[in-house]
């Protein structure tokens, strides 16, 4: 029963975004695993990969999932299978193997429903984290009806990844149809979560969205602080990246030179991580101030690797929701590779990509009105 306790603890503990001490708490179940329930070992094992992914350990990550499989396929429940299945495909996705990653989040689905049905709470969970992997990959569609089957969850359920791909992509995605509307209503529904929990990385990434969709704050919204997200491991890391971004943003009508430099910084501060989706979205922000700033050139270069980054992974709309600067800039360099203008320093990037891109439709704007993608 202690040891049942002190899971549960870290359970606990992972849903609050919190790191410390969770080692301690499933030490004794993961080191003497034929001794305890199946179900016991995987749940510990699941909350040492929560950690892991904190930590940026994606290898250990995984490595955890594949030990505790032989004690998965001795449970009757689905939950933890799901729940691993889920957790592998988010450390797959941070390091940008995107296919890993939808394998192992089409493999949860299956599971949940195999074992409770399409509407089950973890088939639920599986639908929101595909269909952000498939939002990312352009097929809007599938990727609204997942997100919405998730949303039945509301804060229910799993840690801040699961919550982040219901209300924040959710956001996205009703903005894109857009509906201005929906998606204040889903940012403000994840703000008050995150008020309510004390979800710091959550609210950060509610800020965050309102902020490139040119939405209005709301009272509920959580602030997060710079003491509260202070420079560090795991949830801080991404929240103090989130956190800047906005403040970066905001510089860049007024201090655009500032604005590459803070940029800059954080791109700088990723190379060496080892963590290709967060050194992903340093540059696609760097791309942004640069081309305000007019260093077109800079910007092209930047944009250029970007885009043969997602290309070779399938990411159509990871660039679109860049912000305008990027699409401008995007169909420039389609003028470009068009005109036999492409710097040959530039990495090659497939026309047909590009030309779906610039293509994808936008956030409505402030006014309401979604811009039209760019016509031939």
């Amino acid at each position: 029963m202690r040891i049942e306790g002190d899971v549960l603890r870290a359970t606990l503990e992972c849903s609050a975004d919190h790191t410390g001490g969770i080692d301690e708490l499933v030490a004794e179940c993961l080191s003497r695993p034929e001794t305890l329930p199946p179900w016991l070992v995987s749940v510990a094992a699941n909350a040492a990969t929560v950690i892991e992914i904190h930590r940026f350990d994606f290898d250990a990550a995984r490595s955890w999932q594949e030990w505790v499989l032989p004690y998965q396929q001795r449970i009757s429940g689905p939950f933890a299978v799901v729940y691993g299945h889920c957790l592998a495909g988010i450390a797959a996705n941070e390091e940008l193997n995107v296919a890993e990653a939808e394998r192992r989040f089409r493999e949860a689905l299956r599971v949940a429903k195999q074992c409770g049905g399409t509407h089950s709470h973890a088939a639920r969970l599986a639908c929101g984290l595909l269909g952000e992997l498939l939002y990312e990959r352009g097929d809007v569609n599938e990727a609204e009806r997942l997100i919405d089957e998730s949303s039945q969850l509301g804060s229910e359920g799993g840690i801040v990844d699961f919550m982040i791909a219901r209300y924040v992509v959710g956001a996205r995605i009703k903005a894109v149809r857009g509906d201005r509307d929906a998606a204040t209503q889903a940012l403000d529904e994840g703000a008050r979560a995150a008020a309510i929990l004390g979800l710091y990385r959550l609210g950060a990434h509610v800020q965050n969205e309102r902020s490139r969709l040119d939405l209005p704050n709301a009272e509920s919204t959580a602030r997060v602080t710079h003491e509260e997200s202070l420079v560090g491991e795991g949830p801080r890391e991404i929240t103090a990246q989130l956190c800047d971004e906005i403040e970066i943003r905001g510089l860049l009508a007024a201090h655009p030179d500032l604005a590459c430099r803070r940029a800059r910084t954080w791109v700088q501060r990723l190379q060496h991580q080892g963590r290709p989706r967060a050194l992903l979205q340093a540059n696609r922000l760097l791309a942004a101030c640069l081309s305000t700033a007019g260093r077109t050139d800079q910007a092209k270069g930047t944009l250029a690797g970007l885009a043969a980054q997602c290309a070779e992974l399938g990411l159509v709309r990871y660039l679109v929701d860049g912000g305008p600067e990027l699409m401008a800039l995007l169909a420039a360099l389609r003028d470009d590779l068009d005109s036999d203008r492409w710097n040959p320093r530039w990495p090659p990037v497939p026309r047909a990509f590009l030309d779906r891109v610039v293509r994808e439709p936008q956030p409505a704007s402030s006014a309401g009105i979604a811009p039209r993608a760019r016509p031939d």
